[in-house]
């Protein structure tokens, strides 16, 4: 009856938890009791609860995880590349390339009539676009680093907490194991901690002979060993990309090490790789077209001169702020002195020659010129070239990112048919323990119904 009892509380237990996320089913396992000696006969003694365990397969188990940190890290590149890429969509009309074609058109009507105000300030307002294009496409790509580094450091805090918890399952099933109880529900809670940090970062995580879990993360730096856990932070030093440096500090002492670069899967390590490879690099290009453009306009722009009470004027920058900049996308502008008189616009080639369109020809012209002797792109060439690389690795990624999903979709699918919890089966169990706590019950009432006929025929 004991048996019964306790196999349909086991059947119970499974049904309650059967959404509970990471449960795996237990069954209650039992064994022949030794045989009663009844002089020269062996008469058996029934059965006895030898366990309950868990339905768990840690070779699945282990796939699981593994295929769970590059998933992790597909997903979440995929979702930074999309952000990025959104940035340069062709069908946005206040692109780079947009306000640059713009600034062209607005050049060549310059060129038609070089002393008319109206061009010229149509000119001056295209340029003033096109600066802001480049400056909103930098401030853009600032802000999903910047957002990346504040979801880095939430991801850190969330896994300093589940690395935590598992030292304290640690502590706790090791306790229930001396006393022989058993610590199903905790080991099951545990294996979805290791399982949740594994989505996030490269790790490893292994039983020593006390049935404690050990892991280890990130350039095999230790993060737990019984009762005892590491810490990660988000620290204030620079790492060589220019970004805060991911630090970990082993067992919680003052001294941090910088595990930026062993970060190579997971969601730490997709936040990272568009934080410092994929968001810093269209930084860069952003920044070495603004730069590349606005100098080579200069030095043509300085050769030539304006109209009207400028007609004297030349050696003047048309865009300033790009010299000794560390992010010209950013800083770069249109010389005050253009603002505040657009007859300051070199076109002509001579001075006071009203109609002489020379410069502005020439400035036409070398938006169908290479950049540079270093880089033999024109200015709209580049700027497809680097937007059609990003286009690729955002496919890339994508497929990636699907056969991931995929691969996971089918693990979880097996991990379900070993672990969890069928409610046909259970209520088949329930029925089942329910006959034998019946057949059980009618033992004892016959061997009652035995003793009063005894105790009738005496007196």
């Amino acid at each position: 009856m004991e048996n019964a009892r306790a196999g349909i509380d086991v059947a119970g237990h499974n049904i309650s938890n059967a959404h509970t996320e990471g449960y795996s089913r237990q069954r209650i396992n039992l064994v022949t009791k030794p045989p009663l000696e009844y002089g020269r006969q062996l008469v058996g003694d029934g059965a006895r609860i030898e366990n309950v365990t868990r339905s768990y397969d840690k070779l699945l188990e282990d796939q699981v995880k593994r295929e769970s940190q590059n998933a992790g890290f597909h997903g979440t590149t995929y979702d930074g590349l999309k952000k990025i890429e959104m940035l340069f969509d062709p069908e946005m009309t206040s692109t780079v390339r947009d306000k640059l074609t713009a600034f062209t058109n607005a050049l060549r009507g310059l060129s038609n009539t070089p002393e008319d105000a109206s061009s010229r300030t149509n000119t001056l307002e295209s340029a003033q676009n096109l600066i802001q294009a480049f400056q909103v496409s930098h401030s853009r790509l600032k802000s999903i680093q910047s957002d990346a580094n504040k979801e880095i450091e939430n991801s850190l805090k969330t896994i300093n907490d589940k690395l935590d918890e598992i030292a304290s399952l640690n502590k706790q099933i090791v306790t229930l194991k001396d006393d022989g109880s058993g610590a199903n529900d905790l080991k099951d809670r545990q294996e979805k901690l290791i399982k949740d940090l594994s989505e996030m970062t490269n790790m490893t995580a292994y039983k020593d002979s006390h049935d404690q879990y050990t892991i280890r993360g990130p350039g095999e730096s230790l993060l737990v060993e019984g009762g005892n856990t590491s810490a990660f932070k988000l620290g204030e030093q620079i790492n060589k990309n220019g970004q805060r440096a991911i630090l970990v500090s082993k067992f919680k002492t003052p001294n941090f090490i910088d595990v930026t670069e062993k970060i190579t899967t997971g969601k730490l390590g997709g936040l990272i790789k568009i934080r410092d490879k994929y968001s810093q690099e269209t930084i860069d290009n952003v920044n070495h077209l603004a730069k590349q453009f606005a100098q080579k306009f200069n030095e043509i722009h300085r050769q030539g001169y304006g109209c009207g009470d400028a007609g004297k004027q030349t050696g003047l920058h048309f865009f300033e702020g790009i010299e000794d900049s560390k992010d010209p996308a950013e800083t770069i502008n249109v010389n005050q002195l253009i603002v505040s008189n657009p007859n300051n616009i070199a076109t002509a080639m001579s001075q006071d020659t009203p109609g002489d369109n020379v410069i502005v020809n020439k400035l036409i012209k070398m938006f169908q010129e290479p950049i540079s002797s270093q880089d033999t792109n024109t200015l709209s060439e580049s700027y497809d070239k680097f937007v059609s690389k990003l286009g690729q690795e955002t496919s890339k990624t994508k497929e990636e990112n699907a056969a991931a999903q995929v691969i996971v979709s089918k693990l979880n699918a097996q991990h379900e048919a070993v672990s969890g919890v069928s409610f046909d089966e259970e209520t088949a169990n329930i029925f089942k323990y329910h006959q034998l706590f019946n057949a059980s019950s009618k033992l004892i009432t016959t061997a009652e119904e035995m003793y009063q006929t005894i105790l009738g025929l005496k007196r």
